[in-house]
């Protein structure tokens, strides 16, 4: 391997730098093209019906674009919708697709950094090819990476680092390039791509003072002249910012974003003190990736003030050390000064005021970029005259980095052996063991599944913070709704009842236990009652096939064939594709006496089954 890399070093073409990043990255990822679907994979892809697609007409992909859950995300929720249009649900093609992405973007890395380290600011600095290969290839590689790759849903992480890189890249290309032609076209690739990278993810906003901060750590002369020129381009960037902002959150986005902590068990200071340690946090496991260290979920304790816990203080005055370090080393290492200004800047998004889950590994995924390459820069700079001996530590690194990968990736096999990690590394976590309690009711183990979801309310009812917000009542409601579903599926009705009425007394505006409800009742032959379960929640704005088919099934039964019809002319219009709704519409066609439309309608369901 040690003379593969010298060889890779002395080589002048692009491409064998790209091979050798496809093999590693394919090579750390090899094992996880079976990983199946999990946690929010569900509502964004296998359970959201715009995703499936059956063709690429403007209506099926404008309405996977703006009515998906995350309706701000066009792009990734494109992607998902044509996955599912080549390969349906088979998760091999969307794995595929999301380390397609991965790679794309550690080129693109790779690329970056190259040009960066060629830069007039880095004169006299030596082997730049081959530091920016080492540095893609950590970054490529880290254990860190695993939440962004292997996790499928955040392909929008992903999708968003991959543009915004093109988009700074452009830019910095245009800014160095003679021509005016090229220098305008490199200008639009670089507004195209940014808005690209906002289609697939919020956190690309702060991608303009990423640009700021480029300019004047990079290209910049560091006189008035050029500072006046910063100050003003920084002003204009404010406005668009500004103007995002309003996009996103309305006129009075600090209303929007304290509206947020209504649902949280945490206030906007609370999160502010909680993300200081959480930050430090990141930074040790960018250090220390340890797969018995790297989580889904992390359960974080919550900071209720600067000396609870001390840490949150040390955590604070850290922070601000940090910040500092930023401007005092500008003059003394530009790199490192960058890469302090980048690593904090990426995570302000998701790290600071807005009311979102306090911690995601996969929120590393753009930050850990120029860190990862100060580093190396730096030790290759202090290793110049043992440049062998630095070459052969950091050949070790990327294998251990690697090993920890595939370590890590080996939990992804199935979603038990994934929860039961969870459970391992937090077994009070009632995320942890309610997501386990569904993963054996999937695979059919009811015994297990009692345990664990039995084992998940009892956490939930001991918590102090079950009365506190709605984040949390929902999270309760959802174990005692899939322990429902457990003694529905071993036909213990009566338990059943209970549990899901539970769920629905806990959490009244979800329509999801009004929907079991109705599915349990037509099963004991209670189709009067199952009918007003339906009714309910669609009442509440669901609106899906398998409602409106359910629906129309009890509707038969009670003798409202007109009302079935429609339910499953309804059905149909929403998935054009579902044999069981022809099926049923032609039954309900023949109860009315209409036998040509029956027969019609019998066909397609035949045909659509011998299709799928």
């Amino acid at each position: 391997m040690l003379k593969l890399v010298i060889y890779m070093r002395k080589s002048a073409f692009p491409i064998a730098h790209f091979f050798i990043i496809a093999a590693a990255i394919f090579l750390v990822y090899s094992n996880t093209f079976e990983a199946p679907f999990i946690f929010d994979d569900q509502a964004n892809i296998t359970l959201n019906p715009y995703v499936k697609i059956d063709n690429l007409s403007w209506d099926s992909l404008k309405n996977v674009s703006t009515l998906s859950p995350n309706k701000r995300r066009w792009l990734s929720n494109v992607s998902f919708a044509l996955n599912y249009y080549f390969t349906g649900l088979n998760v091999f093609g969307f794995h595929l697709v999301n380390i397609v992405i991965h790679l794309t973007t550690a080129f693109s890395f790779f690329l970056l950094t190259k040009f960066t380290l060629n830069l007039n600011v880095f004169d006299g600095f030596t082997k730049k090819t081959e530091v920016a290969l080492v540095a893609t290839l950590i970054w490529a590689v880290h254990p860190l990476q695993t939440n962004g790759v292997t996790y499928i849903v955040q392909r929008m992480t992903s999708m968003a680092a991959l543009f915004y890189i093109w988009s700074l890249l452009c830019y910095a290309l245009a800014r160095i390039s003679g021509s005016f032609v090229k220098r305008t076209i490199l200008f639009a690739s670089s507004i195209f791509a940014w808005v690209m990278a906002l289609l697939s993810k919020e956190n690309s906003g702060m991608l303009p003072f990423m640009i700021i901060g480029y300019e004047f750590f990079f290209l910049q002369k560091v006189n008035h002249e050029g500072r006046k020129k910063i100050l003003m381009f920084s002003g204009f960037v404010f406005l668009v910012f500004a103007a995002i902002s309003f996009l996103y959150l309305g006129s009075n986005p600090f209303a929007k974003i304290l509206a947020g902590y209504n649902l949280r068990e945490f206030n906007l200071y609370q999160r502010l003190l909680t993300e200081t340690r959480i930050i430090f946090h990141y930074l040790s496991l960018l250090f220390l990736p340890l797969p018995s260290r790297l989580s889904i979920t992390h359960n974080y304790p919550i900071s209720t003030g600067f000396l609870a816990p001390p840490s949150t203080m040390v955590a604070f005055w850290g922070l601000l050390l940090l910040t500092f370090l930023s401007f005092y080393l500008f003059k003394r290492d530009r790199l490192i000064s960058f890469a302090i200004f980048w690593f904090l800047g990426n995570l302000v998004i998701e790290s600071s005021v807005i009311a979102l889950d306090l911690v995601y590994e996969h929120r590393m995924y753009l930050p850990a970029m120029f860190l990862i390459l100060a580093i190396v820069a730096k030790g290759y700079r202090l290793g110049s005259i043992r440049t062998s001996s630095v070459r052969l530590f950091f050949i070790i690194i990327i294998i251990l980095l690697s090993f920890f990968t595939w370590q890590r990736n080996t939990t992804w096999k199935s979603e038990i052996s994934i929860w039961t990690d969870e459970i391992n590394k937090d077994p009070n976590s009632m995320l942890a063991n309610n997501n386990l309690g569904v993963a054996y009711l999937r695979d059919g183990q009811f015994v297990e599944a009692e345990k664990y979801l039995l084992g998940a309310i009892t956490l939930g009812n001991n918590d102090s913070r079950k009365d506190l917000n709605y984040v949390f009542k929902k999270n309760l409601a959802n174990a005692h709704y899939n322990l429902g579903l457990v003694y529905s599926a071993k036909q213990d009705y009566p338990k059943a009842l209970q549990e899901t009425l539970l769920a629905l007394e806990i959490d009244p505006l979800s329509p999801r236990p009004l929907v079991t409800l109705g599915k349990i009742y037509a099963k004991i032959n209670q189709h009067e009652l199952a009918y007003e379960s339906y009714r309910k929640a669609a009442d509440k704005g669901l609106a899906t096939a398998d409602l409106y088919i359910d629906w129309a099934i009890s509707s038969f039964h009670i003798g409202r064939i007109d009302a079935s019809i429609s339910l499953l002319q309804s059905a149909i219009n929403l998935a054009p594709n579902r044999p069981d709704a022809h099926y049923n519409l032609g039954v309900a066609y023949s109860k009315k006496g209409m036998h040509a439309k029956a027969q019609q309608e019998m066909i397609r369901a035949m045909k659509l089954r011998q299709k799928n």
